[in-house]
């Protein structure tokens, strides 16, 4: 065999190989957005972790709430099962929160929040996210179904508290990027909190990937999307920067500042991009990804109370 065969054949050995370990890092990379492995799978799991962590008597609280259940069909027929809890204190024109939990997570993860609004008069809503808890569905897409989904729990809220009911919602990474990408489906929100956020997919992407491989970004990301269409998940367009850039609805941005899952900059940059002139940014010193309440609760607490109290005068 001549030189130059043994040549283009190697050549084209290592392309294959280059080409086949870019499909198989975009794959994995897919399945572990889609189908986590969920730490804290089921509510038994996340109940003891939340207790030590937050500090917080869950047995109080529940007794206090008395929560009862609920559930919304979505528009591929998943069930989604969630909790919604009527507070006495709220009187005349309500006021609902409603509270999306975390990627891996579930709506026990919610509490703490739920327990700042509730504390604040505000009747309060949270639910499991398709894939999480006890909620159906085969796997999830990062924020591009779930406002889909959170469109229908507010449809639940307004149809329990009243049409003019005063809405604010309350999300915590992927559910922070949700109830952002939420303000683009419709406009009867009146205030959103957003804790740790990722501002765009891609970005979120090339975070991850950052110093783990020798592909370019674009390749991966286009791998990722051709798998991903088997799911209807396409990353590219999940960009709650663009939903902040196109809304007049007030946020606040919550983020830690040692975040290396979903870096601050991400919260900066779209708390830059806000329109309503009540947005602002805070920053959680030594917090680290979804860890701001758990490093200062009584700071995160004031925080949101502050914001909160501030648009109600505003809109309420």
């Amino acid at each position: 065999m001549q030189w130059y065969y043994i040549v283009l054949i190697t050549l084209g050995v290592l392309v294959v190989l280059y080409f086949a370990g870019a499909l198989v890092i975009g794959y994995g990379v897919l399945l572990k957005i889609i189908k986590p492995v969920a730490k804290w799978r089921t509510h038994d799991m996340s109940r003891p972790q939340q207790i030590r962590d937050t500090k917080l008597d869950f047995e109080k609280l529940e007794k206090q709430w008395n929560a009862q259940p609920f559930t919304v069909t979505t528009a591929d027929k998943l069930t989604l099962r969630g909790v919604y809890i009527d507070n006495p204190n709220c009187t005349g024109r309500a006021k609902v929160a409603i509270v999306v939990h975390g990627h891996t997570a579930n709506l026990i993860h919610s509490y703490k929040y739920a327990d700042i609004f509730y504390n604040l008069g505000y009747n309060v809503v949270m639910y499991d996210s398709r894939y999480f808890g006890d909620s159906d569905g085969k796997f999830d897409t990062l924020g591009q179904l779930e406002k889909l989904d959170l469109s229908l729990v507010v449809d639940f809220a307004r149809n329990r508290y009243g049409k003019d009911c005063f809405l604010a919602l309350h999300g915590e990474s992927m559910g922070a990027a949700t109830v952002l990408l939420e303000t683009a489906v419709r406009s009867d929100i009146d205030l959103v909190v957003a804790d740790c956020p990722f501002s765009d997919s891609r970005q979120l992407y090339g975070d991850l990937m950052k110093g783990k491989t020798i592909y370019p970004l674009s390749l991966l990301v286009a791998i990722t999307c051709m798998f991903g269409k088997k799911y209807g998940y396409d990353l590219r367009t999940v960009n709650p920067i663009e939903a902040v850039r196109n809304t007049d609805i007030p946020i606040m941005f919550i983020h830690g500042d040692v975040d290396t899952f979903i870096p601050p900059y991400h919260s900066r940059n779209m708390a830059r991009e806000a329109r309503n002139s009540n947005s602002l940014y805070v920053e959680f010193p030594n917090a680290k990804h979804a860890s701001s309440y758990y490093t200062d609760s009584k700071r995160y607490i004031e925080e949101v109370t502050k914001f909160v109290q501030r648009i109600e005068k505003i809109s309420y």
